[in-house]
């Protein structure tokens, strides 16, 4: 009766240690088979593409941004989900002596975004292929947010300016990019023509233009410039009088005057015909009437005789 209590324990003792080892083993003429326990971790990132580092058999989220994973009994580690451009939350799961399935181990996600930053060189400049357009500040500075792997051509845009460079182009970004700046330009149209005469003052222009010793005369005024040009010259008017220019975004060439001198008369009696107004411009004689008329230039100085 002892043996037999003995064969058991021990028979027992065998299949208990068996169980320990994942063995299998006959025991008169009893087959056993011993299999690892298992439980499942599972859940969503909601986004495809994820690796789940931490998990056995390196497990990626599929399509609709599920996963699942077997792990053994008593299993422990940290599961930290990743893909480029993307971050977590939260950023990992531990996972100590696993007894049981773990399911809905949910996360969710951010994408990266980073900032693409500079001056335009001038204020109201619209950059143009950023997303929302910005536009330049007071400052001139401007600043966008775009999302990891953004590509896009970016073109700053202010009438009556042009820009270097004209445009940046940026492919798959994945850092901030400052310091993008531009320098602005304005864009000018020359106002240019003959006056007939030197040193005529082209009054009315951003900055006053003099006639040179040919009679022409140049200008340059900025997009979209307005405005009256007034030749002045003392003894001269000129034909017109002058010239309005409404928002100019071309060059205004041949934009010519045609200068008049300004003449007097002087005229009187000398009593008696056939007397010579000598000091006068050609030394006229007097009608028979004895009177005698004469023009002379704009600030005529002589003595008439």
């Amino acid at each position: 009766m002892a043996s037999k209590n003995i064969g058991r324990i021990l028979s027992g003792g065998a299949i208990v240690l068996c169980v320990i080892l994942f063995c299998s083993l006959s025991i008169s003429g009893q087959q056993f088979r011993i299999t690892k326990v298992t439980f499942k971790i599972s859940g969503s990132v909601g986004l495809s593409g994820v690796a789940m580092t931490g998990l056995p058999g390196n497990v990626v989220t599929d399509e609709n941004g599920y996963y699942s994973a077997t792990v053994e009994y008593d299993w422990s580690g940290k599961v930290t989900p990743e893909r480029a451009g993307y971050t977590f939350n939260p950023p990992f799961m531990t996972y100590n002596n696993v007894k049981s399935n773990y399911e809905n181990q949910n996360y969710t996600f951010d994408i990266m975004k980073f900032t693409i930053s500079g001056s335009a060189g001038q204020p109201g400049v619209m950059m143009t292929g950023l997303p929302g357009s910005p536009v330049s500040g007071s400052d001139g500075t401007y600043k966008a947010t775009v999302e990891y792997g953004w590509s896009g051509s970016v073109t700053p845009d202010l009438i009556g300016y042009t820009f270097t460079p004209p445009s940046k182009a940026y492919t798959q970004v994945n850092r901030d990019y400052t310091n993008e700046n531009y320098k602005a330009d304005p864009i000018t149209f020359t106002i240019s023509g003959s006056v007939g005469q030197s040193g005529v003052v082209m009054k009315g222009l951003p900055k006053p233009a003099v006639s040179d010793p040919s009679g022409n005369y140049s200008a340059v005024v900025p997009y979209g410039w307005s405005g009256t040009v007034t030749p002045e010259k003392e003894g001269f008017i000129f034909n017109p009088i002058n010239r309005p220019y409404s928002n100019i975004i071309s060059a205004q060439s041949y934009q010519d005057y045609i200068p008049e001198a300004i003449t007097f008369t002087i005229s009187g009696s000398a009593e008696a015909g056939g007397v010579t107004m000598k000091g006068l411009p050609n030394d006229p004689v007097t009608n028979p009437d004895g009177t005698y008329i004469s023009i002379v230039p704009y600030n005529f100085t002589a003595k008439v005789t």
